[in-house]
């Protein structure tokens, strides 16, 4: 093993107090320039809305789920309207997709102006300067107490399992947006946490300081030139792990990292990535043309390997 106990057992603790502290500053106060700034009644007037627009401010991503590391960047908000969606009803029958139509009327209220609402807002509040807006994502620059973040906009998304009426039906609750480019993204960030949460109680907590553990050697294989910064996303890896079975979680770290990793190449060698592996929503496979590469995970295995047989960067 390229590393000591005592290295791994340094990665898979989480961040310093300040790191946290300086996430939780930013989260209140991107909840105070939307509060502030947004004006509610303006915009249920403006696009004919049925009730005032009501806005789920979240931390998403690695932070949220107490997953995250020293080194990592992606302090992720999404600021989700709650009663603006999109829906996917292809699993409804005829009749109840019928009944949707029908009771359900589209908003026009679009995505595109949605984002500039909440751009307009951050920009009043923290300064244009610091306020930058990107293909997926509106950027806040670290200055003063804040740390960077990504702020996405998005709208609520349903996925359908049932329809009979608006107070009788069943659907998995997500979110949408577009990026400025045209493409649609959709997302299911509390069913993750969900999952990962899940998770971490069949391991008596186990599993989220081995995943920090995880994604601190990925850091460690990209700084080496061994695999690229794209190979293995912090997704990525967070969900590769949740599905490992939860006695492979438990010894010191050093038998931890050896017994998921064991597994993960058998069931690699055995096909079982391809078929059953999934994401922690649930809803996703792990490996798919839209999630994660199958020869991107292989590579990444390979790195993991060199550090398992003690090989030098």
């Amino acid at each position: 093993m390229m590393y000591t106990e005592k290295q791994l057992e340094g990665f898979s603790k989480p961040p310093f107090k300040y790191e946290t502290k300086q996430v939780i500053e930013t989260h209140k106060e991107i909840r105070t320039a939307i509060d502030t700034h947004y004006d509610k009644q303006k915009i249920k007037d403006s696009y004919d809305l049925y009730e005032l627009p009501e806005l789920d401010p979240f931390l998403q991503g690695s932070y949220n789920n107490s997953t995250n590391i020293s080194k990592s960047s992606d302090v992720d908000f999404v600021i989700r309207l709650k009663n603006v969606w999109r829906a996917d009803t292809t699993s409804l029958t005829e009749v109840e997709k019928e009944k949707y139509v029908n009771s359900c009327k589209d908003s026009i209220y679009s995505f595109v102006q949605f984002n500039d609402d909440i751009i307009h807002c951050l920009q009043k509040h923290f300064g244009f300067q610091y306020i930058l807006n990107d293909d997926k994502c509106i950027r806040l620059r670290k200055h003063s107490r804040f740390c960077d973040a990504d702020i996405v906009p998005a709208f609520t998304y349903k996925l359908y399992g049932t329809f009979e009426s608006s107070s009788n039906q069943v659907y998995k609750e997500g979110i949408v947006f577009d990026t400025n480019s045209g493409k649609q993204i959709i997302n299911f960030p509390k069913l993750h946490q969900e999952g990962l949460v899940e998770k971490s109680k069949s391991t008596n907590g186990n599993f989220k300081e081995s995943v920090r553990m995880f994604k601190t050697i990925r850091d460690e294989l990209i700084d080496n030139g061994i695999i690229d910064m794209n190979c293995a996303k912090s997704y990525y890896v967070e969900n590769l792990l949740f599905n490992v079975s939860s006695n492979a979680f438990s010894g010191t770290y050093k038998e931890r990292f050896g017994n998921i990793l064991e597994e993960i190449i058998t069931d690699f060698e055995e096909g079982k990535l391809n078929k059953g592996y999934m994401c922690a929503n649930k809803i996703y496979p792990l490996i798919s043309d839209k999630t994660w590469n199958i020869d991107l995970v292989k590579t990444f295995l390979i790195g993991l390997i060199k550090v398992l047989n003690n090989n030098s960067f």
